[in-house]
């Protein structure tokens, strides 16, 4: 199969993984009860959490990008790691509904500022990150299932371009930590 062709199949999987996740947000977003969506928007305008940075994104992001490429070397990185594409679709389509329930349109510009900021770099990375677990898993598949010897050089390779990857997200997030809610700041006063 040519790289090209590779590359199409990874994004449909990641689209779809995420549009997966809008689904499950938006039927979850339809079903709330009109006094908990009360009650959800009286705290998103009493409070800056949903507002602002989430600072446990520093560690949360590197949990879970280094256990599901961890656990690609024993073929279950592959589903969890389509999970956390999946509960990510969620968490920024349920965050923009809340947001235009509360605000409006400018809630929605808010919410697609602040996603940009808080999350724009990281689901790069994960779509980067899904590329090199579908190749680490394919390579032991063949091992497993028709007996292909293992290339440990090209599996070094790849763990070595996520590791990478995780470097990268790790500064960004600290960056967010140290910086991301004066950005947002800044950014509410001109929205």
């Amino acid at each position: 199969m040519n790289k090209k062709l590779k590359k199409n199949r990874i994004l449909k999987i990641f689209v779809t993984c995420f549009m997966i996740g809008v689904l499950i947000a938006l039927i979850y977003f339809k079903n709330i009860s009109k006094d908990n969506l009360k009650y959800i928007i009286n705290n998103i305008k009493n409070s800056d959490f949903i507002l602002s940075i989430n600072n446990n994104n520093l560690i949360d992001h590197l949990k879970l990008i280094s256990i599901s490429s961890l656990f690609s070397l024993i073929l279950i990185g592959l589903p969890i790691f389509i999970g956390i594409l999946i509960s990510e679709g969620f968490n920024i389509f349920i965050r923009i509904l809340f947001m235009y329930k509360t605000y409006k349109i400018k809630g929605i510009i808010y919410s697609l500022i602040y996603l940009l900021i808080n999350n724009g770099l990281y689901i790069i990375i994960l779509y980067f990150i899904l590329n090199k677990i579908i190749k680490i898993v394919s390579y032991l598949f063949k091992y497993k299932l028709k007996n292909e010897p293992i290339n440990y050089n090209k599996i070094y390779i790849y763990l070595k371009k996520i590791i990478y990857l995780i470097i990268i997200n790790f500064i960004y997030d600290y960056l967010l930590y140290l910086y991301g809610n004066n950005l947002l700041n800044i950014l509410k006063k001109i929205i």
